[in-house]
């Protein structure tokens, strides 16, 4: 029951005051013997005082004036539990929600790295752990991935993370997150980046549902435009996935996570390919045919492939495969289409889904040429769509065919402006194998059809001639004459009588019925 309150509260307060709600439930829960919390005591009031004096985190005359209020307001006296002088500290602006809970585990150490003070963990990885910190001078916010100690002695991991620095630090477009440092203080190494207030597509699925159409157009041509960039510069992504997209308070999408990042340079991606022989790189949910087969010579197409299963996820609100193991994930992404989008969304328009469809393909060459022709769809379908003035600009340079210096199977000459109409014809040609088959046995059914009709109007016209033109031919193959003699008994015909005429190919004049 109280765990249940606690949920609620925690729902109802506004994002500004979550962080200090969320602090005082969990000391509300350790009074209270919360389970689930360490068995460890909290720190009594005086050994908090001591633990933030030495983490230096507040400036001695500040932190001994923010005492003095707190003793005033619990009459004279500094209180005796741990969690109310962190709560103080807090409500006074002076540490931060995660800054008090690292206290209230006992800890002084590890609020500092270098140059930045550490104000709160954003997240973790299966290779590393950001934060957000504050230059301690400049007063900028920054996000900082740190590699834990247990991997810097693992040289393929090492070698990976400052890979990733060097691949952030090509590329410099608004729709890629910006790379300002790379570092190591001791044995703990960090890369400093841009922080981006907002949440990943993930998260935002997560909590809404699936996204509005126009907004999962806006927010994958974004992403085609960061990718495009990221192709002419020699880099693959090659782990395009919803939670790798972060969509920040002004509604711009960026690209990060670039630690699995492959440069056309294949000497210099030698090292981690013979460490990482037989790895699958990747997520399996959004993991490209050719990608699981060989992850070393995926190129642009698997990240096009990525891309366009995050459209799905966000058109649907699930990835295209949801059932079975990794393996079999795996597998159907090899193997099978996902169902169609409509059967989730009916309303879904069709020209949409087709760009999707073309984006998920399992041939590399079935895709888009590049992600600047997937993006001109988009673009072109919100223009039809949308607002004309929200649609976002095309991101120069862009390219046809050969993108940056990774090879590219060779593509007809298009023009940009043509590359919509053109992918709406290939998608009608690439559908899956169960339209492709039911397409064509409507064809073979009306070309069956249409045959069946011409031969019966060649036997009509056959039976036509003959009965026609029998009568009127003479055994000298003459015509008649013109005076006929009559028989005998043979009524005369009157002069007025009708005269019925039939045209026949092979008989001139016209032919008497008596």
């Amino acid at each position: 029951m109280f765990d249940r309150r606690v949920r609620q509260t925690i729902d109802v307060l506004g994002r500004a005051h979550q962080r200090v709600a969320l602090f005082s439930v969990r000391f509300a829960a350790s009074c209270c013997g919360s389970p689930g919390l360490t068995a460890m005591a909290h720190p009594n009031g005086p050994t908090v005082v001591d633990l933030v004096r030495r983490s230096k985190l507040i400036e001695p005359d500040e932190l001994e004036s923010a005492l003095a209020d707190c003793r005033q307001s619990h009459d004279g006296e500094l209180p005796a539990e741990g969690p109310a002088v962190l709560q103080y500290l807090l409500q006074a602006g002076l540490l931060t929600s995660w800054q008090c809970e690292q206290f209230a585990a006992g800890k002084a150490k590890g609020f500092f790295l270098s140059k930045y003070k550490l104000l709160a963990h954003i997240g973790s990885g299966g290779m590393s752990s950001v934060y957000l910190a504050e230059h301690q001078l400049m007063r900028q916010r920054r996000a900082v991935k740190v590699l834990p100690r247990r991997l810097v002695e693992e040289a393929t991991y090492l070698t990976r993370f400052y890979r990733e620095a060097e691949a952030i630090a090509k590329l410099d477009h608004p729709n890629i997150v910006r790379a300002y440092d790379v570092d190591h203080d001791g044995d703990l190494h960090y890369l400093v980046m841009e922080y981006v207030p907002g949440e990943n597509l993930q998260a935002l699925v997560k909590r809404n549902g699936p996204v509005d159409f126009s907004d999962c157009a806006r927010f994958t041509l974004a992403a085609c435009d960061a990718l495009e960039y990221a192709h002419q510069s020699g880099v693959v992504h090659r782990d395009i996935k919803p939670s790798n997209l972060l969509l920040d308070k002004a509604g711009v999408v960026k690209l990060l996570d670039l630690g699995l990042a492959r440069f056309s340079d294949e000497n210099a991606d030698a090292s981690l390919t013979n460490a990482d022989q037989g790895a699958v790189m990747g997520t399996a949910d959004y993991l490209a045919p050719e990608q699981a087969i060989d992850s070393h010579a995926a190129g642009p197409p698997a990240d096009l492939y990525g891309l366009g299963c995050t459209l799905y996820f966000l058109l649907t609100g699930h990835a295209p495969f949801t059932e079975g193991s990794v393996t079999q994930r795996i597998l159907n992404h090899q193997n099978r289409m996902p169902p169609e989008i409509q059967q989730d969304r009916p309303d879904c328009p069709r020209a949409l889904s087709d760009i999707c469809w073309r984006m998920i393909q399992k041939k590399p060459q079935d895709r888009y040429p590049s992600a600047a022709a997937a993006g001109q769809a988009l673009r072109d379908w919100l223009r039809g769509e949308a607002n004309p003035s929200e649609i976002p600009a095309a991101a120069p340079p862009q390219v046809t065919g050969a993108v940056g210096s990774i090879p590219q199977p060779a593509e007809p000459q298009t023009s940009p402006t043509h590359a919509a109409s053109a992918g709406d014809s290939a998608v009608s040609s690439v559908r899956n194998e169960r339209r492709v088959r039911l397409r064509s046995g409507k064809r073979m059914l009306r070309v069956s059809w249409f045959a069946a009709g011409l031969v019966l109007v060649l036997l009509l016209l056959a039976m036509w001639m003959k009965t026609t033109s029998g009568p009127a031919e003479k055994k000298d193959g003459g015509a008649p004459p013109a005076k006929q003699r009559r028989r005998p008994n043979e009524r005369r015909t009157p002069s007025n009588a009708q005269t019925t005429v039939f045209p026949s190919p092979r008989v001139t004049g016209t032919k008497r019925l008596g």
